[in-house]
C-alpha cells in the first residue's frame, strides 16, 4: 500500500528546507495543510517553539496540538 502524498508536497526549489535536519514535523505540517515549506517552518517555530536543524521537542508539540483539539487551528488565512 503506498501513501498518498499531496501532490503540492515539494521543496525540491526551497533552500531552506535543503537545509534543515530533524524537519518531519514542519513537512508534515506542510503536506497536511497545503502552505509552503517557509510556512511550516516559520508557525513551528512561533507555535511549537521548533529549534532550526534540532526538531520539534513534544514537551511544546503536545500541549499545543490538544489546545489546537479545541480550538482549532488557523495557518496562512486557513482554518482547520
Amino acid at each position: 500500500m503506498y501513501l498518498s502524498v499531496n501532490k503540492n508536497y515539494s521543496f525540491d526549489n526551497c533552500e531552506l528546507a535543503k537545509a534543515e535536519r530533524n524537519d518531519c514535523v514542519v513537512r508534515s505540517i506542510e503536506s497536511a495543510t497545503e502552505v509552503a515549506y517557509r510556512t511550516a517552518h516559520q508557525f513551528c517555530k512561533d507555535v511549537f517553539k521548533r529549534e532550526d536543524k534540532k526538531g520539534t521537542a513534544s514537551n511544546y508539540l503536545l500541549p499545543a496540538l490538544k489546545e489546537m483539539e479545541k480550538e482549532g487551528l488557523e495557518i496562512s488565512s486557513k482554518k482547520f
